[in-house]
């Protein structure tokens, strides 16, 4: 359970933990603050959610991201003497899919790696890392693209060489903390499909060549192969 009061900048939601908001009147117990989220009042009718009058507290039990957000403490002028509000930011840390294990491409192909935000409040940064270094963004082969509202989202290698064989890393950040996800990119040589396809031939050459000699040597008993070399020396 999280509890803060209004000279906090910002809380920190756990998803299915509770949430306390609390609002510092100093001694006013008589006053009964509103609460707004977003501009908007709290949907009390929500069975997560509940008011406690006696401390001046929103709970909100087993939260989700969608509880993120800026919260307003309202008190009426009416009864202060003068109209007091305060905000407080609830925040969330952010969390990324993760990648596979690893992915396999060819020389002269395209990698395309996706960030994707599970979920974040404030809106998370993305930053790439190469074997755990700071991408080069100067290679003109590299670009990062917005995913919807999120900047450099996606990493898009064009014409893959096998210098670009790496772990690559997205780390996702706000003010309520990070998560990263990272694959092994393995790059193959655009030849190297080719070579078990000649081995392949190679063999098949060599078999059909002994089925000749063997269907040669059915076909006719007296042939022999020392009897060809015979005739050549004559």
């Amino acid at each position: 359970m999280i509890q803060t009061n209004v000279n906090d900048t910002g809380t920190l939601i756990v998803p299915g933990q509770a949430l306390v908001l609390q609002c510092y009147l100093e001694d006013r117990l008589e006053v009964h603050p509103i609460w707004y989220k977003g501009g908007q009042p709290v949907n009390l009718s929500d069975p997560r959610i509940a008011v406690h009058n006696a401390n001046h507290s929103l709970v909100i039990h087993k939260t989700t991201a969608q509880d993120t957000g800026p919260y307003m403490c309202v008190m009426d002028s009416a009864v202060v003497g003068s109209g007091i509000n305060t905000t407080i930011y609830v925040n969330i840390k952010p969390e990324v899919k993760p990648f596979g294990k690893s992915l396999n491409l060819v020389e002269g192909e395209e990698l395309k790696l996706h960030c994707a935000i599970k979920m974040g409040m404030p809106l998370p940064s993305i930053t790439w890392l190469k074997d755990s270094q700071p991408l080069n963004l100067s290679d003109d082969r590299i670009s990062l693209l917005e995913d919807n509202v999120v900047p450099n989202a996606k990493l898009v290698i064009a014409d893959l060489q096998m210098r670009d064989r790496a772990t690559y890393t997205c780390v996702a950040e706000n003010l309520a903390g990070n998560s990263s996800t990272s694959t092994l990119v393995r790059v193959k040589n655009k030849l190297g499909a080719l070579w078990p396809f000649i081995g392949i031939c190679g063999e098949v050459a060599i078999l059909c060549f002994i089925i000749f000699l063997y269907e040669k040597k059915r076909v006719n008993p007296d042939y022999d192969e020392s009897d060809t070399d015979q005739q050549t020396d004559k």
